[in-house]
């Protein structure tokens, strides 16, 4: 006899009515045109998904979870923006890394130009 796989009844996504009367509380799409509007880059609402679920730069956007939907605080998201882009946050300024990958590059052209006999 052969067995045959139960199937379980299908899910449906019911949607959450959920009724948010404070106009801090932003949706993740409502996040991405706040951060355009303050950046003037808007990303996509699976990149503010992203910002919450792992994060950037060290950084994650706190968020709450209501059902299947987050609820993320004006207030916080200024705060990510301030955190990722800061350079107090302890990241290297992005001059002295061109600098520095630049003189790498010089480093490797030597020694690549050496290798290959093309010394001047």
């Amino acid at each position: 006899m052969r067995r045959t796989r139960r199937k379980h009844p299908t899910r449906s996504r019911k949607p959450l009515n959920v009724c948010v009367t404070d106009p801090d509380v932003l949706t993740l799409h409502q996040v991405a045109a706040f951060v355009a509007e303050t950046t003037g880059i808007k990303p996509h609402a699976n990149t503010v998904t992203r910002w919450i679920i792992r994060g950037a730069r060290g950084h994650r956007l706190a968020a709450t979870r209501v059902g299947h939907l987050y609820a993320v605080r004006r207030d916080a998201v200024l705060a990510f923006l301030a955190a990722t882009n800061s350079d107090a946050s302890g990241t290297v300024d992005s001059e002295a890394i061109r600098k520095a990958r630049a003189e790498e590059s010089k480093r490797r052209h030597r020694i690549l130009a050496s290798d290959l006999g093309l010394d001047n």
